[in-house]
C-alpha cells in the first residue's frame, strides 16, 4: 500500500511565511490604494491605472474609485496627454468619450480665462474663424511685441570708427549677452562675435569661456542672472569687462 505523502513541518511552515507575506503584500497594496484615492498621500496619477485595479480587488467602493479616476483624466488632459486620458478612461470603465470631451472643454475654458493669448486654446474652443482666436492673436502678438521691445532697450549695437560696440543697460542679463551675440553681421569683415571670444579667452580664459557657453545652453535660466553678477561672480568688474571686451555699460 502507498504511504500518504505528508509535508515536512519545514515545508508546512514556508507555505505559510508564503501565505502571510501575500497577505502583508495585499494589505499593503489596500493601503496604497486607499491612501491615493482618499488624498491622503500626495497623488501619483501616473500610477492611476495601479490603483483603480488594486482598489477594485480590494473591494474599495466604485464612488470613490471612479471619483479618483476622474482627477486622473484632469491630470493628463492638463498634460496634454488626452490619448492616454481616453485610454485610460475606457480601459478602466471610468468614463465614455463623451464625459472626456465635456472635461476636456471645461479645461481648456479654465487655462484660456487665465491665458487668453494661447492660439491652441482659442482654436480648440472656438475655431480659427472666430472672434475670440482674432482676439487671442491680437493679444499674442501685442505680448511678443513688448518682449522684444522690452529686450531691445537692455542693449544696442554701435558701429565706432575701428569696431562694433554693444552698449548694455546696467541691468543687462546674459540673455541680452547672447542675444546681440547671435544677431552679429557675419559679413562684416571681423564679426563682432568673433572680437567678443577672442577677447574672451584672451582675457578672460577658456575656464570662463567655457562658462559662458554652458549658460548659453540653458537659456531658460540666462535672463536670471545679470552680466555683470556673471562676471563679477569669477572676481571681475565692469572696468574689467569694458576694458576688454567690445562692451559699455550706460
Amino acid at each position: 500500500m502507498k504511504e500518504k505523502y505528508v509535508p515536512a513541518p519545514a515545508e508546512e511552515k514556508n507555505a505559510e511565511e508564503m501565505m502571510g507575506e501575500a497577505r502583508e503584500k495585499s494589505s499593503a497594496d489596500r493601503e496604497f490604494a486607499l491612501a491615493q484615492i482618499e488624498g491622503v498621500d500626495p497623488p501619483l496619477y501616473s500610477r492611476g491605472a495601479d490603483v483603480v485595479k488594486i482598489a477594485r480587488d480590494n473591494g474599495i467602493g466604485e464612488e470613490k474609485i471612479r471619483s479618483y479616476g476622474l482627477k486622473v483624466i484632469d491630470w493628463l488632459i492638463r498634460d496634454d496627454d488626452e490619448e492616454t486620458a481616453r485610454r485610460f478612461a475606457g480601459n478602466m470603465k471610468i468614463a465614455d468619450d463623451s464625459e472626456i470631451d465635456d472635461m476636456k472643454i471645461k479645461i481648456y475654458r479654465e487655462l484660456f480665462a487665465k491665458n487668453p493669448s494661447n492660439l491652441f486654446l482659442a482654436a480648440s474652443l472656438y475655431g480659427k474663424d472666430s472672434d475670440e482666436y482674432g482676439r487671442a492673436e491680437k493679444l499674442a502678438r501685442a505680448a511678443e511685441g513688448g518682449k522684444k521691445k522690452k529686450a531691445a532697450k537692455r542693449w544696442e549695437m554701435v558701429a565706432g570708427p575701428e569696431k562694433k560696440t554693444v552698449f548694455f543697460a546696467r541691468n543687462a542679463n546674459m540673455e541680452d549677452l547672447f542675444a546681440s551675440l547671435e544677431s552679429a553681421d557675419d559679413t562684416d569683415e571681423e564679426p563682432w562675435e568673433d572680437i567678443f571670444w577672442s577677447e574672451i579667452y584672451d582675457q578672460f580664459g577658456a575656464e570662463v569661456a567655457e562658462e559662458i557657453e554652458m549658460a548659453r545652453q540653458e537659456r531658460a535660466t540666462a535672463g536670471k542672472t545679470k552680466i555683470i553678477d556673471f562676471f563679477r561672480g569669477r572676481g571681475y568688474e565692469i572696468d574689467d569687462i569694458e576694458k576688454y571686451l567690445p562692451v559699455k555699460f550706460r
